[in-house]
């Protein structure tokens, strides 16, 4: 169940961002290498082919950049398996420290002393000049400062940032799992879907919303 609920609350974000960036045919990368044990563990734990999509049945290996397994030792949706807050929040930064596709932000902590983050994934120019998107987004917001004309101009030099959650309640054990996958997808995979994605958004991820449950549980 944990394996099927992680795989498709993938079609929902992935449409979501699709339609944000521009309508391409989902494409499976024809030049990059394959995880070979991926394919073949998720079709197993997924056990029919309308609970799996061709979005994610396959995970790139990029040379130099770890991939979840590479850090946690196991796939994201092994059965059994689950991630405490800390072995993910130490993902995201072992993810970042090897592809400048990926920044993580440090924004305060919990009531029990564990650290939150938030991860961006995006290009490499949309990540180094994340703030002035920031700031393109926030004149966006308050329309008394504006003009519909500098409105348009703004309009014309922004991206959208899309900000996905996971873990606001700690039974919910799949998306916690789901999006360390989807950030290392969105940051290596050479396909028209999700270079499109890569080039025109800007994904945020809340990897746990509520770390101390998600311990606990």
């Amino acid at each position: 169940m944990h394996v099927f609920f992680s795989r498709t609350r993938w079609l929902s974000i992935f449409a979501v961002l699709t339609m944000l960036s521009a309508a391409v045919p989902a494409q499976k990368p024809k030049t990059q290498e394959q995880d070979e044990d991926f394919a073949r563990s998720v079709k197993e734990w997924t056990t029919r082919p309308e609970f799996i999509s061709p979005l994610v049945d396959h995970l790139p290996r990029v040379p130099g950049i770890p991939s979840p397994k590479d850090v946690l030792g196991h796939h994201i949706g092994a059965p059994g398996k689950l991630t405490y807050h800390g072995e993910a929040v130490a993902y995201y930064r072992a993810l970042a420290a090897k592809t400048p596709r990926v920044k993580v932000f440090s924004i305060g902590t919990t009531d029990e002393g564990r650290e939150c983050v938030v991860v961006a994934v995006a290009s490499e120019e949309s990540i180094r000049n994340i703030d002035q998107y920031r700031r393109y987004l926030a004149q966006l917001a308050d329309p008394r400062g504006i003009t519909d004309e500098q409105a348009r101009d703004v309009i014309a030099k922004a991206k959208p940032i899309y900000h996905v959650m996971g873990g606001l309640h700690s039974g919910e054990t799949g998306p916690p799992e789901m999006l360390m996958e989807l950030a290392y997808r969105l940051a290596v995979e050479d396909s028209p879907l999700i270079n499109q994605i890569r080039e025109n958004v800007i994904v945020t991820i809340t990897p746990v919303a509520e770390p101390d449950g998600r311990d606990r549980y």
